[in-house]
């Protein structure tokens, strides 16, 4: 009992910390759904006005000059008026000295208008050019602060899956360890095995179950503490047994490409595998990932290479029998 109570404290700390990150990840989500949100709303904002200037809204924008264009034809067409009257009365009645001077004043003015008028055309099209040109920036810009948000929101999505699953295995090892059992007595704690130096094969009862638990712990103060691992319930562990041959199998051929052994549950799962060129027996907890709703790995779990996979197997009837030590 006292082995069950040590742990209590430093993990209920651990989860309180767990927890807390969970929840400044989770604010930090809403707050990047909430500036993609608006992002893509001004990018909808944009696109919409680069509709509208290619349209009716950029002859508004161009009205102003553009009447102006139109005053200044009126006038050059008065001025060629006023130039042909002069050439008639000319002709008509030869009258040089008099109309000489008018009509050098309405030609300079004529000259000077059809400028005016071909610079405030080549004004008018780089106006619209303009404002085209900066829309489109705009545009630009925000699409290209949309994609680092949605990067940013993807990997704080995928922080919080790694938190969560830290939080399932936090959970399951030490806060919830049973002070009291209720439907049958406790399988007395038996370290069947030491599968390395800091790996151990135990038996136990775990949340008023028996199960049988693969884990790796560290030394401290002269005690073992628990540091990860996987518990199998009977029904798992006798499932794992039944597939031992499979394994032995499975390790003789695998080359890259994983093999699955069984299902020892829904969400837990038997594979063979390589690691650094070394077979790897690997039981681990898989869990839903929230975006891609694809199946993987957690952290809870063990990967044995094949020297703690046999002694495992060769210590498979101390298991039973350390299971039968907390029957009635």
């Amino acid at each position: 009992m006292a082995f069950a109570v040590a742990g209590v404290a430093p993990a209920v700390s651990i989860i309180s910390a767990l927890i807390l990150k969970a929840q400044k990840v989770s604010q930090a989500c809403k707050e990047i759904k909430g500036q993609k949100k608006h992002l893509e709303s001004d990018c909808a904002f944009i696109e919409t006005l680069l509709e509208r200037l290619n349209g009716e809204e950029l002859q508004t924008l161009r009205e102003p000059n553009h009447r102006l264009v139109l005053e200044l034809d009126k006038y050059l067409d008065d001025t060629r008026e006023v130039l042909g009257n002069i050439s008639r009365h000319k002709e008509q009645r030869g009258c040089f000295s008099c109309c000489r001077s008018s009509c050098c004043r309405a030609e300079t003015d004529l000259s000077n208008m059809s400028d005016i008028k071909e610079r405030l055309a080549s004004h008018l099209r780089l106006l619209g050019f303009d404002i085209q040109l900066d829309a489109n920036k705009a545009l630009a810009k925000a699409l290209r602060d949309g994609h680092a948000i949605q990067q940013k929101l993807d990997a704080q999505g995928q922080q919080l899956d790694e938190i969560r699953a830290v939080l399932v295995e936090e959970n399951s090892s030490s806060v919830n360890e049973p002070m009291v059992f209720k439907d049958q007595p406790p399988v007395p704690e038996t370290r069947v095995c030491a599968l390395s130096n800091n790996r151990f094969c135990t038996v136990k009862t775990y949340k008023d179950e028996s199960v049988v638990d693969l884990h790796e712990s560290f030394e401290k103060g002269g005690e073992w503490i628990r540091k990860k691992g996987i518990r199998l319930t009977r029904g798992e562990w006798a499932a794992l047994c039944a597939a031992m041959d499979e394994v032995t199998k499975a390790c003789d051929v695998v080359s890259e490409n994983d093999i699955d052994i069984c299902d020892l549950s829904s969400l837990r799962k038997a594979k063979v595998g390589r690691y650094r060129g070394e077979v790897r027996i690997a039981i681990f907890d898989w869990y839903q990932d929230s975006k891609s709703k694809q199946l993987r790995p957690s952290k809870t779990g063990i990967s044995m290479p094949m020297e703690q996979w046999k002694t495992l197997q060769a210590n498979r009837a101390k298991v039973d029998n350390a299971f039968l030590g907390g029957a009635q």
